[in-house]
């Protein structure tokens, strides 16, 4: 946010990218310093650098960007061994690679023999199964300069725009946006990576790949990657959202966010004199969008007369609810129950084949717009049924289900959002012993605080950008990856209640003055 839009007066910068949570964390934080400069946050160890963090001039984050990088071409064996296929009417031989998998428990490692095509690897052969014979096309896989390394330790250093923008250009995969600010209060995001330039092909279906003018003809453009820089309106927000407007020139494709993005705009642009505090709010809020908007509909269509007392109650009930999946309350259990059992009711022709066929389920805001403007449509018919049933009907059903499944569990005592999400902090070995299970946590994936039973903010960090910075951080874990080790999971009790630590920049002096309990000296040979 700009300072037009701060109480201070001062730039914030926000993130909180949403990963798979595990113990250890991905994470480690630490405060980099160099004879030039000092930045603080937290590293993704195998990268170089502060990955998200901040100096004394700036802050910087990543939240992946969603895009579709990865298209499935057809292959055209024209031997029974599988080892040629059909390009442009010629017979083209497939390069093979034996991958040597070690199997503990095993004297011998299990060999598997990987096809590769001009699209890429063929990860399944066998005929009649779902994606035989499909060759995998990834950007990653392509022949890209792939400096992934590169920008951080010069984005460490950045303290304008044009610094910071300078590696990003150079910047191929995986696609993330990148967001900056600066304490003069310029603020910016920008989709960073190569976007697939397609020649007239729809990457969202599966490709002839007999034919190579079906490939990729290149990349967007680097400079007409999606950019914006100090908007009108003060503030830049994304929440896993689409990247652009339809008036962008380029068609893409990907798998975007339709709920937390419009809340967040919705909730930034309403306010005004905003705080580190609203902004640590908004970071935990548990509101969904998608239960606010789904609720009317759904009780629009629902035909009460077919309902008994209890469930007119617990209907009553859930028509109050704020809205908010916070851990303790048991109506966003009700609701959840309610819309599973109308989308499994709906698209009930799709999760029969998805076992056979690589399908698609529709997405909620599909769903949303066809009860309202055709609820007549035959996708609402039940084929096991002789009645034609409605979109009236299916969430009238729906409902009876889901307040049976509710009372079963309320009647175990495990009614509550939080002991039905079940949200587990793994071990990467998957040990149980050093996970953390069971965690009393609030949250939806269509809430800011998207904590799933698997997924949530990974890291959450709050910058203001001032003639002293202040900023706040927090992640589920510790700076041990010893399961022994008190650090092991220090800041876990912190992050699980929504706050925060302060996070400093420590001097040169300061860090002169410690006893440094290791010390490593880099000389140039």
């Amino acid at each position: 946010m700009r300072p037009s839009k701060t109480k201070n007066q001062l730039t914030i910068l926000c993130n909180d990218p949403h990963l798979t949570l595990t113990l250890p964390s991905i994470w480690l934080e630490m405060q980099i310093s160099t004879p030039e400069s000092s930045a603080y946050g937290v590293a993704f160890p195998p990268l170089p650098g502060v990955s998200i963090g901040f100096s004394k001039d700036a802050a910087w984050g990543f939240t992946n960007a969603g895009h579709d990088v990865m298209d499935w071409y057809t292959v055209q064996w024209t031997d029974p061994a599988k080892t040629t296929y059909l390009l442009d009417g010629q017979e083209t031989r497939a390069t093979l690679r034996q991958e040597i998998v070690t199997v503990r428990g095993r004297e011998e490692p299990v060999l598997d023999t990987v096809r590769f095509t001009v699209w890429g690897p063929v990860p399944n052969l066998k005929a009649g199964t779902s994606g035989a014979d499909l060759a995998m096309h990834w950007l990653p896989l392509q022949d890209i300069d792939n400096k992934m390394v590169l920008p951080f330790s010069e984005i460490n250093r950045a303290s304008t725009l044009a610094q910071w923008l300078a590696p990003l250009q150079t910047y191929d995969a995986p696609m993330q946006n990148a967001l900056f600010a600066t304490s003069t209060g310029d603020v910016a995001l920008r989709v960073s990576g190569k976007i697939p330039l397609r020649n007239g092909t729809d990457g969202r279906l599966v490709q002839d790949g007999s034919r190579s003018q079906f490939g990729w003809i290149g990349a967007i453009p680097d400079e007409d990657n999606p950019l914006v820089i100090n908007p009108p309106q003060g503030f830049i927000a994304s929440a896993n959202q689409q990247s652009t407007d339809d008036h962008f020139a380029y068609p893409y494709y990907g798998i975007f966010e339709d709920w937390r993005g419009r809340y967040l705009n919705q909730q930034l642009r309403s306010r005004d004199s905003l705080t580190v505090e609203d902004m640590m709010a908004l970071q935990s809020d548990n509101t969904s969008l998608f239960a606010a908007e789904a609720i009317p509909v759904y009780m629009t269509l629902i035909d009460s007369a077919k309902l008994n007392r209890q469930q007119h109650g617990a209907l009553s009930s859930l028509g109050n609810w704020n809205r908010r999946y916070e851990a303790l309350e048991s109506m966003p259990l009700l609701f959840e129950l309610w819309h599973a059992e109308v989308d499994s009711m709906t698209w009930d022709e799709f999760y029969a084949i998805r076992d056979s066929l690589p399908v698609e389920i529709p997405e909620e805001w599909v769903l949303l717009d066809l009860m309202q403007s055709h609820p007549q449509l035959a996708w609402f018919d039940q084929k096991k049924t002789t009645t034609v049933e409605t979109a009236k009907d299916i969430v009238t059903l729906a409902f009876q289900r889901a307040f049976a499944r509710f009372t079963q569990l309320s009647n175990e005592g495990k009614d509550s959002w939080s002991a039905y999400k079940s949200t587990d902090i793994m071990h990467l070995a998957r040990i149980p012993a050093f996970s953390a299970m069971d965690l009393e946590l609030g949250g939806n994936r269509f809430a800011l605080n998207a904590i799933t039973s698997t997924n949530g903010p990974s890291w959450r960090m709050i910058v203001e950008l001032g003639p002293e910075v202040r900023a706040f951080g927090i992640y589920p874990g510790g700076q041990s990856g010893n399961p022994g080790s008190s650090y092991y999971r220090h800041f876990l009790p912190i992050w699980q209640k929504g706050e925060y630590r302060t996070l400093k920049i420590r001097s040169k002096e300061d860090v002169q003055n410690d006893d440094p309990i290791l010390s490593l000296t880099l000389k140039n040979n």
